[in-house]
């Protein structure tokens, strides 16, 4: 059939055709058309999957077909270019099998077409929705850390004061870029929904067409307007929690020097979690590997694992707690659940959350893990949970900067949790006395 020949894009014949890995064949230049000219992943017109440029192969069988396509057509459009002058001319003639054909394609390119419109715009309202909801939700959040922020600045004095507005203004300015970001997006579903409703009125003015009007000037007709339609980008608003939700007076104390409220959390290391390979100190405030080749196994191997949790779980509420690592290549330092620990010192198969420094590295126990990139290496790592709110935060504790957050949903009993493979420096517990 002729139409096997046609591009679905652009409704002509495939010029330098090419097939997707999912299966799909179109104009190489369409496929490239408004996803850019790098090396870049590409998106599926027809099914939105995600491919590399390097994956995409020339279709020669639907190039050859192309080119056969072009010459039946021809032939058929000057084989009825004598019966369409003479029907401008006001006789009436009756269409020849070979008219039909060639309408029928046109028709069905233009129905091809018309069903991809209604499809894109379908997928634009769910896109003006999804859009929509982020805006609102983006104010709850807002909301919330604003609350959250003035209350952990309500009793202190002028200088919080100051603190608490230049926190305010790094809020309203991530909303202001965040509401920017939505608004781009509003505006360019706005404008792509206009340029696909207009299309779609002139393909259906078309298809309303008697056969001798469409074929009179059948290419013009057909001609396709390109859409350079891409979906609007993924917005995120919930903001950095770790940012607006944490330690907020400690971490002001810490650059004041001053009084505050929230203080580490008297932790000590519970001898009974700890594996036999680590040493603790007397008061239980130190952890380290002691001699032997298990301190050279990775933690996240889940096989033996120098470990230890604290004497303290917390089943709601919020908690902050540092660790001083210094020079401490090997650690991880997160929360768990008291079943981390199997029989003989073995991990068991649970969700931890937890930050890891490998040597020079440093990353988050994600699945895959997050790289971190710290331009200086913490001395002193502070953790935030709260439990409710199923936040967990981790910051260099020397300056209170926000390192990462977790969140998740809580719903057993979590244990500030270690791991350290060095015998140099010992992971530290602070406690509260300065």
């Amino acid at each position: 059939m002729l139409s096997d020949a046609v591009c679905p894009l652009c409704l002509d014949f495939y010029r330098n055709p090419v097939k997707s890995p999912c299966g799909h064949s179109f104009c190489r230049g369409c496929l490239l058309q408004g996803q850019g000219q790098g090396q870049g992943p590409l998106l599926c017109p027809q099914c939105q999957q995600e491919f590399a440029q390097a994956s995409v192969r020339p279709a020669r069988s639907l190039r050859r077909k192309a080119e056969r396509a072009r010459i039946q057509l021809s032939r058929l459009t000057e084989d009825q270019a004598p019966s369409a002058a003479q029907g401008a001319g006001g006789c009436s003639v009756r269409p020849s099998s070979s008219m039909k054909e060639v309408a029928g394609l046109y028709k069905e390119m233009l129905r091809n077409k018309l069903g991809s419109l209604q499809k894109q715009r379908e997928h634009l309202d769910q896109c003006r929705g999804v859009e929509a909801a982020n805006r609102v939700e983006l104010q709850k959040y807002v909301k919330d850390l604003r609350e959250n922020i003035t209350s952990e600045f309500a009793e202190l004095q002028q200088f919080l004061r100051r603190e608490e507005a230049t926190l305010i203004v790094r809020l309203e300015e991530k909303q202001k870029l965040v509401s920017r970001e939505i608004e781009d997006n509003m505006i360019k579903i706005s404008r792509d929904l206009a340029s696909i409703n207009q299309t779609i009125s002139k393909v259906e003015s078309l298809l309303d067409l008697q056969e001798m009007e469409l074929l009179q000037d059948m290419r013009s007709n057909v001609k396709w307007s390109r859409i350079g339609y891409q979906g609007p980008k993924t917005l995120s608003v919930s903001l950095a929690l770790g940012e607006f939700n944490g330690p907020l007076q400690y971490a002001v104390w810490r650059r004041m020097l001053k009084e505050i409220k929230t203080v580490p959390a008297p932790l000590v290391f519970d001898p009974k979690t700890a594996h036999p390979h680590l040493t603790l100190s007397a008061d239980c405030r130190r952890l380290r590997a002691a001699s032997g080749r298990q301190q050279t196994r990775r933690p996240h191997t889940f096989g033996r694992c120098l470990c230890a949790l604290a004497s303290e779980g917390f089943t709601s509420g919020t908690a902050y707690w540092e660790v001083k690592v210094r020079a401490n290549w090997e650690w991880v330092l997160g929360v768990a659940p008291q079943a981390v620990i199997g029989p003989k010192g073995h991990l068991a198969e649970v969700r931890v959350w937890a930050l890891r420094r490998s040597g020079e590295e440093y990353s988050a126990l994600t699945s895959p893990h997050t790289p971190l990139h710290l331009s200086v290496k913490p001395q002193r790592i502070g953790l935030f949970l709260d439990y409710q709110a199923g936040q967990l935060s981790f910051y260099n504790a020397d300056d209170m900067s926000h390192l990462y957050t977790f969140t998740d949903t809580f719903s057993e009993e979590l244990y500030p949790y270690f791991y350290t493979g060095c015998k140099m420096d010992p992971l530290k517990l602070v406690s509260s006395r300065f």
